[in-house]
């Protein structure tokens, strides 16, 4: 089983997207990207998903920390706003708000296989 670390500073989004993800792998929330960080660094994630807009540190900052120290973790973006993420899609896969929650599983299913 793979292990993902999912930000996302919204509670309701993250409780509801960590229980979807937790149906096909391991899942450590956190509510910001300085969490986040702190948890990439104890290291054993296959996968990062990360929102942009987020207090204490933005997913964008998470990203490039995250990339600067392994540049081959795959990292999976959620956001609602595209023109946010312009710069970023060469390092990480983008998926817009609202999550299509099927086109979201079939996602997260290739890459939990």
């Amino acid at each position: 089983m793979i292990k993902v670390l999912y930000a996302e500073d919204e509670p309701i989004t993250r409780m509801l997207v960590a229980d979807i993800l937790s149906g096909y792998c391991e899942v450590v929330s956190t509510s910001n990207g300085a969490e986040a960080l702190e948890e990439f660094k104890k290291g054993g994630f296959d996968l990062i998903i990360t929102d942009l807009s987020m207090p204490k540190m933005s997913g964008f900052e998470l990203i490039y920390k995250v990339k600067e120290a392994n540049p081959d973790l795959p990292i999976l973006v959620t956001t609602a706003f595209r023109e946010e993420y312009s710069g970023i899609e060469d390092l990480a896969q983008i998926i817009e708000k609202p999550l299509d929650i099927d086109k979201f599983i079939k996602l997260i299913e290739a890459y939990c296989k």
